[in-house]
């Protein structure tokens, strides 16, 4: 899969916070919805901030309005359409509060009885990651930056406490 989920917020030079995230998401699932980049990849700045995702004949109606709401260009908007994401009619069916105590069950099994014997096979997640080549110029933007999230940091500090606290 080529993402460049950055790019919106790159080449429009606007501000970003974590509702790019969702942009990403949109274009993760369409790729993995239809097996293809949303975006036209040879014209990536373009195609990214002017251009709307064709849809595959016959493709989901349901998928196709949550799809539109993430891949919507206008970062107000679509903080807009995340704001009860849960309650989109593409998450119809789950019960939130038990997928989050951990007591609901997969949708389907993913074993499969075909297998006799499973093997473990070690990826090297660098190798298969395809880069997109900004230039000097464009890469250089990038120079020192990192980013974590106040949540992320907020769950790392209460697990430091409970390894602590259990020692």
């Amino acid at each position: 899969m080529k993402t460049f989920v950055w790019s919106l917020v790159i080449f429009k030079e606007e501000p970003f916070d974590k509702a790019v995230d969702f942009f990403a998401l949109g274009v993760t699932l369409f790729e993995a919805a239809f097996g293809i980049y949303p975006y036209n990849p040879n014209d990536p700045k373009s195609s990214i901030c002017y251009e709307t995702p064709r849809y595959p004949i016959g493709a989901d109606d349901v998928l196709v309005d949550f799809l539109n709401k993430l891949l919507c260009k206008d970062q107000k908007k679509r903080k807009v359409y995340i704001a009860n994401i849960r309650k989109h009619r593409f998450f119809g069916g789950i019960n939130w509060e038990q997928l989050e105590a951990g007591e609901t069950r997969a949708p389907f099994s993913a074993c499969r009885k075909d297998l006799k014997e499973m093997t473990k096979t070690t990826i090297d997640l660098y190798k298969r990651l395809i880069f997109c080549d900004l230039g000097k110029t464009a890469q250089a933007l990038f120079m020192g930056f990192s980013f974590v999230s106040e949540e992320w940091e907020a769950i790392q500090n209460l697990k430091t406490k409970e390894d602590k606290r259990r020692s």
